[in-house]
C-alpha cells in the first residue's frame, strides 16, 4: 500500500526528540573535550599532575537534557582550587583562571556546534 507520508511524520515526530538530544550529547562532548584541550595548554606545571587532572566526564541524560562534566581535580582538588583561583600567583608556565578562561572564549562557539550536530543527526531523516 502506497505510503501518505503520516507514517514518515509521525516516525519522525517519535524520533527527533531522542535525534536532538544525541546531537545535543555530541556537540557538548566536542567542545568540552576543545576546552579541556585549552585549559591545559594553560594550567600551571610543577610536577604535571594539576595537567594530567583535567579529565572531561560522560555525557549526563536527566529528562530531555543533556549535560557534560570538566574539570581538574581527582588527588590535586585543593591545590587545583589554589592555582585556579590565585590570580595573585606567578607561574612559570600557565596561569590562573586556567579552565574559566578556555570554557569563556569557547562559550560563543556553542551554539554553532550543537546546532550543527542536532543537524547531522536530523539529517539522518532525509536519508
Amino acid at each position: 500500500m502506497p505510503s501518505d507520508g503520516w507514517g514518515d511524520l509521525a516516525k519522525f515526530f517519535r524520533q527527533a526528540p531522542d535525534a536532538v538530544t544525541d546531537g545535543l550529547e555530541r556537540g557538548l562532548v566536542i567542545e568540552a573535550n576543545e576546552m579541556m584541550a585549552d585549559a591545559k595548554e594553560q594550567t600551571p606545571v610543577d610536577t604535571g599532575t594539576l595537567r594530567a587532572s583535567g579529565t572531561v566526564g560522560t555525557p549526563d541524560r536527566s529528562g530531555s537534557g543533556v549535560s557534560v562534566d570538566l574539570g581538574f581535580g581527582g588527588a590535586a582538588s585543593a591545590y587545583a582550587v589554589v592555582q585556579h583561583e590565585g590570580v595573585h600567583l606567578r607561574h612559570v608556565v600557565g596561569t590562573s583562571k586556567f579552565l574559566e578562561r578556555p570554557v569563556l572564549a569557547r562559550a560563543g562557539e556553542l551554539g554553532s556546534v550543537l546546532a550543527r550536530e542536532v543537524n547531522r543527526e536530523l539529517r539522518k531523516f532525509d536519508q
